[in-house]
């Protein structure tokens, strides 16, 4: 039920605020692009930060796209990031918060802004408190109390203490807490901040009383300091710290054995929680209570008590669980929503892309299709060369081939004449001859024979005369 009530005021205040972005960005339609007009943006939306979150966080995100778009750098983009970190800040997503607060850091450190530096630091340290870093929150503090009090920035060096005391606090560290504790309050009694200084001194005495070995002696300490305190507030001023310190001073006077006095207390500050639905401090009260009536031994009002603390306490707990809830549904609607931005710039960016693919397809393919008939136009040539080449060569085979025909068949029609007339001369000789000499004519007519008859120039030619016409002798 709880959670349904906290969207539906979500959804309420979407809607007044996107009725109010249209008036600014209206507005801003009748401005000049100045970095004055993104300055006047950023500022209109650290003003209703307190209001309207959301609202502060459209109001920025359009400062950051207007100085884009206006092509203006430095202070507008650190200004813009730094007011985005405080509306994450005020709708408790301190994650995103960091995230920004980081960026506007490192943009006023380009420029030097010591002042808006020690802010962003201190706020990072806020931040990081609330996610249970504490060491990294007391780290940020520190260098904001140091850039302040070289600034002589008392607003901010009061917020740097009042936080590092409160985080050396939270670690036991109860000297330096006490020592940051005891500077603040000098910074503010500057200020003349009676408030402010009885919230301090309502610390100091918290301090001594969550001390694990507390004595009558931190007791005793803890109860003046609460007395002081409440001498500085002034009847309505602040009922919720009211309260605080009348449950603190019932606290140390239960603890230093005084239990008519500390239920006397204990309900002065019931009333004014009660009064006020102060449900936090009501459940801290009714703890004491029950403590002090079991100590009496009245144990009926003693769990009477305990029961109503349970119970606030389990309504606190509902409570915790659904902000808890609406505070992670906020985170993941805020991651969502940059996502889909995120998506759509890549998608943009893709068609773009896609659109520069496209036409450099189409340049490559021009030039492709160039190269190839070129490269067409080229190979023709160098085959009609080639080709030129081949005839060439081949004619000059033919007519070595040629030659080699004519040098065989002149040396063969001359040897065979030889031949002939070798044998015509030795078949004269052999009719004047005599029988041995016969014989020995006869021997030499069967060598002329048998060279004259050898067919091996005939076989050198046939192969060379069929090489140049196609096998002219085998076919």
């Amino acid at each position: 039920m709880i959670r349904r009530v906290l969207i539906a005021c979500c959804f309420s205040a979407s809607l007044v605020g996107f009725a109010q972005l249209k008036q600014i960005q209206k507005k801003l339609a009748s401005m000049p692009e100045t970095e004055q007009t993104a300055l006047w943006l950023c500022d209109t939306a650290l003003v209703i930060c307190t209001h309207n979150p959301i609202l502060t966080q459209h109001t920025a995100k359009l400062a950051l796209k207007k100085a884009d778009e206006w092509n203006i750098s430095g202070l507008v983009p650190a200004k813009a990031h730094h007011v985005l970190g405080v509306s994450y800040d005020a709708r408790q997503l301190p994650e995103l918060a960091i995230k920004h607060y980081l960026i506007a850091l490192e943009k006023y450190d380009e420029m030097d802004v010591k002042k808006d530096i020690a802010i962003i630091k201190a706020n990072m340290g806020r931040a990081f408190d609330d996610m249970g870093h504490t060491e990294n929150a007391m780290n940020y503090m520190k260098e904001s109390l140091r850039i302040s009090r070289y600034q002589n920035d008392s607003i901010n060096l009061d917020k740097s203490i009042f936080h590092l005391a409160a985080g050396f606090g939270k670690l036991n560290l109860i000297d330096s807490a006490l020592h940051f504790y005891q500077e603040c309050i000098q910074v503010r009694r500057a200020f003349e901040d009676a408030t402010g200084i009885a919230h301090v001194l309502n610390n100091i005495a918290e301090l001594y009383l969550s001390n694990s070995e507390i004595s009558a002696e931190h007791a005793q300490i803890a109860l003046i300091h609460l007395k002081e305190s409440l001498t500085l507030l002034k009847e309505g001023d602040n009922n919720n710290l009211l309260a605080t310190i009348y449950a603190n001073m019932g606290k140390s006077q239960l603890l230093l054995g005084r239990p008519t006095e500390a239920e006397r207390l204990l309900k002065n500050g019931l009333l004014l929680a009660d009064e006020n639905d102060f449900d936090q401090v009501k459940e801290q009260i009714f703890g004491k209570l029950s403590e002090l009536y079991n100590q009496r031994g009245d144990y009926k009002k003693a769990l009477e008590y305990y029961g109503k603390e349970i119970l606030l306490y389990k309504k606190q707990r509902n409570i915790e669980v659904a902000k808890q809830v609406d505070r992670l549904t906020m985170q993941y609607e805020t991651v969502r929503q940059e996502k889909q931005f995120a998506e759509l710039q890549r998608q943009r960016a893709l068609e773009v892309g896609v659109r520069n693919l496209f036409f450099i397809s189409i340049v490559c393919v021009i030039l492709l299709a160039i190269i190839l008939l070129f490269y067409a136009r080229q190979k023709r040539k160098n085959d009609e060369i080639i080709s030129q080449l081949r005839l060439q060569s081949l004619a000059d085979q033919i007519n070595a081939k040629n030659k080699e025909i004519s040098s065989y068949t002149v040396s063969f029609l001359q040897k065979n004449q030889l031949m002939e007339e070798l044998k015509s001369q030795i078949n004269e000789l052999k009719k004047s001859a005599d029988m041995s000499t016969n014989k020995e004519l006869t021997r030499i007519n069967r060598i002329v024979d048998h060279n004259f008859r050898s067919d091996e120039e005939w076989k050198t030619f046939q192969l060379t005369f069929d090489q140049m016409h196609d096998d002219f002798f085998k076919s």
